[in-house]
């Protein structure tokens, strides 16, 4: 894929921001630096333009593209990795529980189970119980996951300021009277 197979709606930094991105993996903050020949800019500045430029109708249009393109059954695409963290995000331990109340492996929500196990004992009459335990991956991890993948995480803010660090010397000698 080439500068000159771009989409017409896109200029030619446009078009390398997106391939920087979908063939290359770099993050958007790099993909600006290197499409925009911006390593003098602020890195706020930076963030906040990839961002921006990221969240715009054409660039997600030409990165679905790409990203199309370049997917193969080997490797996951990025769109086919958000949507396994997006089936994460949305699981339920009740997805795993049938209508009788037992644990069933195989629902909809499975890629989110991260632990099942039973334990059986025996109660002080010699009854055998069965407990059950299952443990799925946190929502709010699956969502931070995306997060990063997305690039939605709002530019990180610098304080710049000018501190003079000149030493100042001070007479501390003492004037003392007999």
């Amino acid at each position: 894929m080439t500068i000159e197979s771009r989409r017409p709606n896109l200029t030619a930094k446009q078009e390398k921001f997106c391939q920087n991105i979908a063939l290359h993996h770099m993050t958007q903050h790099d993909a600006y630096i290197n499409s925009y020949d911006a390593q003098n800019m602020l890195p706020a500045t930076i963030d906040e333009n990839a961002s921006r430029m990221a969240n715009s109708s054409k660039i997600k249009a030409r990165l679905l593209e790409l990203y199309n393109m370049t997917a193969t059954p080997a490797v996951l695409s990025a769109q086919e990795k958000r949507q396994i963290l997006a089936d994460i995000a949305r699981a339920n331990l009740t997805d795993f529980i049938d209508e009788n109340g037992q644990v069933r492996l195989n629902s909809k929500s499975s890629r989110a189970l991260k632990e099942y196990y039973i334990k059986t004992r025996v109660d002080k009459f010699g009854n055998p119980i069965k407990t059950s335990s299952v443990k799925i991956i946190d929502a709010i991890q699956a969502i931070a996951e995306d997060n990063k993948m997305a690039g939605h995480y709002a530019p990180s803010k610098h304080l710049i300021g000018n501190v003079d660090l000149t030493p100042e010397l001070i007479d501390k000698t003492r004037n003392e009277t007999l």
